[in-house]
């Protein structure tokens, strides 16, 4: 039996004010190296993957790459690869904690299994 599997990858980070700092150029460009081995491992493979591009990290691309070598990068003519918008940008509400996500994780669980959970 044949089985496909395909890849979706979240390419937002670092966006707004981070993405401004150096720390977040060194950031995206090694993330922009990842996706180059990443498209090259697939590829070999054959296997179709989705990129979701935030749009905010896109524009600060065009900060160190010009878009000939962005489409390079993303491979946008490769019939494997489909290309999505993430969203312009987004706002983090507030980060949380251990605690927080514990708590998180238990309410989506509990709604879904309610007498299997146990923490």
């Amino acid at each position: 039996m044949k089985k496909i599997l395909s890849f979706g990858y979240d390419t937002e980070r670092p966006y707004g004010f981070w993405a401004e700092t150096n720390k977040g150029k060194d950031f995206r460009n090694k993330q922009l190296e990842f996706i180059k081995k990443l498209n090259k491992m697939l590829d070999s493979n054959n296997c179709p993957r989705t990129f979701f591009i935030l749009g905010d990290y896109l524009f600060r691309c065009l900060d160190n790459f010009d878009k000939k070598t962005l489409r390079e990068i993303y491979n946008s003519e490769n019939l494997l690869i489909e290309i999505q918008q993430h969203s312009f940008s987004y706002q983090i509400f507030r980060n949380l904690g251990r605690d927080d996500k514990k708590h998180y994780l238990y309410l989506i669980f509990a709604k879904m299994f309610p007498m299997q959970i146990k923490f």
